[in-house]
């Protein structure tokens, strides 16, 4: 049967806690009448106007994203402004959004999780330890079945995430046999994957002067790219909320969006 908003947001921090989020993050139901009646779900990486446009045609009720679309205090909320516009839009449409951040980061079967398992990645355990839970954390550190190339596994990602190009660090005949990844933007855990005596680290959103220090540490970087290392989570995460849906006996319709969100083209 179909639920109110309040108790599939219970359901949701109930699966991801939000008290493992990071202190400067958003999480739980940022938009949404607690009251109001669920019937469709839609999972995404990010509200966006597309993302909106599409929640409206599909008839969704509610949107689970990873990204937090309201992130900082707002003063006021103007639909001339591109959050503003969103927000009002999603108001009168009467859809909720919900988010799951870093805590979708720490947990079992989080993003981090299913990039180390597409890749994988074995004996996985976090790179950074959760100051709230030492089970969790950010990032994962582990090992491969046998030791291969840099080349080889640049190939290997290229083909699982569906990339045209990477962004490499280091000689393509290195051996790597330990590896650490953290998705979206982690480039500040570069000297922690070095310290734990990795070969490579895999992440996104790598600036030039990262690049460099990895390159005089010796640890090989593979910037697979911020979108692209953490939108594969969606259908993971569809997948275990219809579970839990179909365990508590609710007849909701779950389902990932189908839009290309990612900003950036590669020519």
């Amino acid at each position: 049967m179909p639920k109110i908003l309040n108790d599939i947001a219970n359901m949701m921090d109930n699966m991801i806690p939000n008290n493992l989020a990071e202190g400067w993050d958003n999480v739980g139901l940022l938009i949404g009448n607690p009251s109001n009646t669920i019937k469709k779900i839609m999972v995404c990486l990010e509200v966006t106007p597309e993302i909106i446009n599409e929640a409206i045609g599909r008839k969704a009720d509610l949107i689970i994203c990873h990204h937090p679309l309201i992130f900082k205090a707002m003063k006021s909320i103007k639909t001339d402004e591109p959050i503003g516009n969103m927000v009002y839009k999603l108001i009168q449409n009467e859809i909720a959004v919900y988010c799951a951040h870093t805590n979708l980061d720490i947990i079992a079967r989080g993003t981090n999780d299913v990039l180390a398992d597409l890749l994988d990645i074995k004996e996985k355990r976090p790179l950074i330890s959760s100051m709230k839970n030492e089970e969790f954390g950010l990032g994962r550190i582990g090992v491969l079945s046998r030791t291969t190339t840099l080349l080889e596994i640049v190939k290997s990602i290229k083909f699982k995430l569906g990339l045209r190009s990477v962004k490499v660090v280091g000689n393509d005949k290195k051996e790597i046999n330990k590896i650490a990844l953290c998705t979206g933007s982690g480039a500040e855990f570069i000297s922690n994957a070095y310290k734990a005596g990795c070969d490579l680290y895999i992440t996104g959103d790598v600036k030039y002067h990262d690049a460099q220090y990895a390159k005089q540490l010796g640890i090989a970087v593979i910037d697979a790219g911020h979108f692209e290392t953490e939108d594969i989570v969606c259908k993971t995460l569809a997948k275990d909320i219809k579970n839990e849906m179909i365990e508590k006996g609710y007849d909701i319709e779950v389902f990932v969006s189908d839009i290309n969100i990612n900003p950036f083209d590669v020519y």
